[in-house]
């Protein structure tokens, strides 16, 4: 298929499954690299030094087109996540050249077995009316994808949908610093239950799979679950992120402007002047320590 074809297409994997924004180009860029074996494709074009020979040696749909090269890409992007967005983009390429009449080898040079997704019927010619029909109905979903993105994809509406306290979990990790809150059903052990319950997320807490959480109305801390659970849940990121510090000995807090928690062995307590602490430290705004005397 086309370029813009594959690039639009790329573009809705990246806003379906809620991947960051960054992810775009890279994806884009991978989506267009098989074609590099095709001196007038637009990537061709572009580099046309290398892709003029590879069309000489290899043809059009061959080496670049198989999964021998875009697993490995793939596996490797695991530890680099610039090239797990082009593995992605390049797959993209070779599902949708699937779909197209001569369909793809995607085991070559292991075999010439061409693999297609369909019979000839509903397969598309390059550059067709039906790939240009094609190409407006991806247009369409890419703008749908937007407004998913915004839910981080099928993924949040996964977790909006189930409300999983597991979910909540994984997300809050995904976030790293990120100043994040819980927000759901929550059912405190005295079997009274609050609809819309809101609580900043301090850290992991004592108990595997369990949150520290800090009720601001409150003003108290919230152990889960020793203080009650959420029947339903999700997270709520902020847009900044926790400042952090390692405190190896014991000192004085001589003030706060925000608000500061430490983690003494594995439970968090939020800070006031005059505490002293040792260990994990995060605060937002800032914290002045001085050394216990």
């Amino acid at each position: 298929m086309i370029a813009p074809t594959h690039g639009i297409f790329a573009s809705i994997i990246c806003f379906a499954f809620g991947m960051p924004m960054e992810a775009i180009p890279w994806l884009i860029a991978g989506s267009l690299l098989p074609d590099i074996d095709h001196d007038r494709s637009f990537i061709g074009r572009i580099f046309f030094p290398i892709s003029y020979p590879l069309n000489k040696r290899f043809g059009h749909r061959n080496i670049t087109h198989s999964l021998l090269i875009w697993i490995p890409v793939l596996v490797l992007g695991i530890k680099y996540k610039l090239v797990m967005w082009l593995a992605i983009g390049g797959l993209s390429h070779l599902f949708l050249d699937m779909w197209t009449v001569t369909g793809v080898g995607i085991f070559k040079p292991l075999t010439d077995k061409i693999y297609v997704m369909a019979n000839r019927k509903f397969r598309l010619k390059v550059g067709s009316r039906n790939e240009l029909i094609l190409m407006l109905v991806f247009a369409l979903m890419l703008w749908g994808s937007v407004e998913l993105h915004k839910r981080k994809g099928i993924r949040g509406v996964t977790r909006d949908i189930m409300g999983s306290y597991d979910i909540t979990i994984d997300d809050y990790q995904r976030n790293g610093l990120i100043i994040s809150y819980v927000e759901g059903t929550f059912r405190e052990n005295s079997g009274r239950i609050e609809e819309n319950k809101r609580f900043l997320i301090i850290g992991e807490g004592e108990n595997e799979g369990y949150l520290n959480l800090y009720d601001e109305k409150q003003d108290k801390m919230i152990d889960i679950p020793q203080q009650g659970k959420f029947l339903k849940s999700k997270v709520i990121s902020d847009v900044k992120e926790w400042s952090t510090m390692k405190v190896d000995g014991v000192m004085e807090v001589k003030s706060i402007e925000g608000m500061a928690f430490q983690k003494a062995k594995k439970k968090w307590r939020k800070l006031k002047k005059g505490d002293y602490v040792i260990g994990i430290v995060n605060y937002m705004g800032s914290i002045e320590l001085k050394g216990s005397e």
